[in-house]
């Protein structure tokens, strides 16, 4: 179980939850989960840049799912280098971003998998929408 935020400002926080659950109505949120056995969760975002650091969070057992949505703004996620992804994005207005990989345009997609996410015990499925804005991944 996780939290549940409603923002009207910008935001930074360090969750320890396996589940995140945020939503930020005006402002940037910007979150660095720590958790030693990350589940995923729910973001969303209507006015405001989205930041997820998982550079130090570790997975938990099987796939786990990350759901980000947001109206206007831009999605920023850093993966740790060796943590095994697939990424769902698709952005009405903007452009997507992954492993060398850009789609622009207008309802742009992009679906990409890592190299060992289908044989690895833990992995991060995530799903990507934007409205207007820009989505990148970087590990």
């Amino acid at each position: 179980a996780g939290e549940f935020h409603e923002v009207f400002e910008d935001r930074r926080d360090t969750p320890n939850a396996a589940h995140l659950s945020y939503s930020s109505v005006f402002g940037d949120l910007s979150l660095h989960p720590v958790s030693a056995s990350f589940t995923g969760g729910n973001v969303s975002t209507v006015f405001g840049d989205t930041t997820i650091d998982l550079s130090s969070t570790t997975l938990a057992d099987g796939e786990n799912r990350l759901k980000l949505s947001g109206v206007f703004g831009d999605v920023r996620i850093m993966l740790a280098p060796a943590m095994p992804y697939l990424i769902h994005g698709q952005s009405v207005f903007g452009s997507i971003q992954v492993a060398g990989q850009k789609r622009d345009g207008f309802s742009a997609s992009l679906v990409i998998e890592s190299p060992e996410y289908g044989s690895a015990a833990k992995k991060l499925n995530i799903d990507v929408s934007q409205v207007f804005g820009d989505i990148t991944l970087t590990r």
